[in-house]
Order: C-alpha cells, then sequence, then structure tokens
C-alpha cells in the first residue's frame, strides 16, 4: 500500500511540470463530476491555459476529487472563493492544495468558485547566451523597450511566452521554417549582462527539443547584440 501510494505522490510530482491541455480537461474531467451528482459550470480559457468552475452543489468529497484529478492532469487551484469571499491558507501552493484537499464545504452557500491553472514547465538553467529571433519590422520596439511576452505587453504582438534557442545554429534553422516573404534577425541575450537583482527563469520548451521559454520581460540592457539574417 505503501508503495502505491509513493508512486502516486511521484506521478503527481511528475505532473507539476507537464500538462496535458484543457482537450483532456474537458474530456475526463465534466464526466467525474457528473458521476458525482455535482451542479456546475465550467468556462476553458485556451489563451492561457486555465479552466474555472462555478458550483451550486459541491461537498467535501468532490472538492478532494476535483483537485486530486486536476493535479493528475498537470493543473492546480490558484482561486478558491464562496460568495465571492477568497479562500488563502498558508505562504506555498503545496500549503494551499492541501488545505482545500481537506476543506469543510459550508452547509449554506449560493456559489463555490475554483480556479484552476497549468504547472509550468520545469525550470533549467540559463545559460551564456540566449538567442531569439524576430521579424525585422519590431527591431526599434525591441531595442528600445525589449521583448515582452503578449500578456505583459498589450502594444506588442508577441506570444505571452518569449521562445529562445541555446545555440545560433538552432535560431538560424528555425528561421528557415518561417514565412519566406519576411525578414528577420536574431537577439543575443547575455546572461552576464543580467543585472544582479534580476533573475530569468528559463524553462524548456516541450515542443521544441533544442528550444526554452520564459514568461519575463527580456531588458533591452540584457541584449549585447542584433544578428541580421
Amino acid at each position: 500500500m505503501d508503495n502505491i501510494k509513493t508512486k502516486y505522490l511521484e506521478f503527481i510530482s511528475e505532473s507539476r511540470y507537464k500538462t496535458h491541455g484543457l482537450v483532456s480537461v474537458k474530456r475526463t474531467l465534466p464526466k467525474v463530476l457528473n458521476y458525482m451528482k455535482s451542479k456546475y459550470n465550467i468556462e476553458y480559457n485556451y489563451d492561457t491555459d486555465d479552466f474555472s468552475l462555478y458550483f451550486s452543489i459541491i461537498d467535501d468529497d468532490i472538492l478532494n476529487v476535483l483537485i486530486s484529478r486536476s493535479e493528475l492532469l498537470g493543473y492546480y487551484p490558484s482561486v478558491f472563493s464562496i460568495d465571492g469571499v477568497g479562500i488563502k491558507h498558508g505562504k506555498t501552493i503545496d500549503e494551499f492544495v492541501n488545505y482545500l484537499k481537506n476543506y469543510k464545504i459550508p452547509t449554506n452557500y449560493n456559489e463555490i468558485f475554483i480556479q484552476f491553472e497549468s504547472w509550468l514547465d520545469k525550470e533549467i538553467e540559463t545559460p551564456r547566451y540566449l538567442y531569439h529571433v524576430f521579424e525585422n519590422s519590431v527591431e526599434d520596439k525591441i531595442k528600445r523597450y525589449g521583448i515582452y511576452p503578449k500578456s505583459k505587453h498589450k502594444i506588442s504582438y508577441h506570444p505571452d511566452r518569449i521562445y529562445l534557442t541555446e545555440k545560433l545554429t538552432h535560431a538560424i534553422d528555425f528561421i528557415k521554417q518561417l514565412d519566406k516573404n519576411k525578414k528577420y534577425s536574431i537577439a543575443v541575450i547575455d546572461k552576464n549582462l543580467i543585472d544582479n537583482k534580476y533573475k530569468l527563469l528559463l524553462r524548456k520548451d516541450p515542443n521544441y527539443n533544442v528550444g526554452f521559454y520564459t514568461t519575463q520581460n527580456i531588458h533591452p540592457e540584457w541584449i549585447s547584440k542584433i544578428i541580421k539574417y
């Protein structure tokens, strides 16, 4: 029994560094909730890879199963509120999740709201140099403002993750796969130019075996040079 529990906990831990996506959530989670006689509405946000649940009927067992099943799918509860009042506990996400698994649902409520977000991919050590491909049309903005994920800079059309490679050759190979009618350049980010008060959180891109991504802004001072291709 202890061995089964250990393997289950190891599997949960691994799930935190990957997500099966909202398609899997949509396919499996409603079946579980319907089987347990819960009443709810669910909203899927594909842009930010999260989902929200609005419950009119939920009990302690349903809450525990919901959180455990969501963890297996690579998601965790980030917000929990009862009739608009947020519930918080502990200083870490683990403390919060464990608290909710043992939470006693009150007998009187109108609506319980829970938002789930995906665990980020595992953080890795930042190499000395990183390379980012961009269209020449945004070069002036990059020199002035740096590189921004879309979610942190509404004016920009960058995606909400900034994609990077560790080798110049990989960046060049990536350009060869892009629109032939557009011109591209490569920004070279030097780790040694990053001020000590900052830390660039870099994560492995699960969809590109030689790629990385960050959700942080890359300051223009961190860019050592721009290579024209």
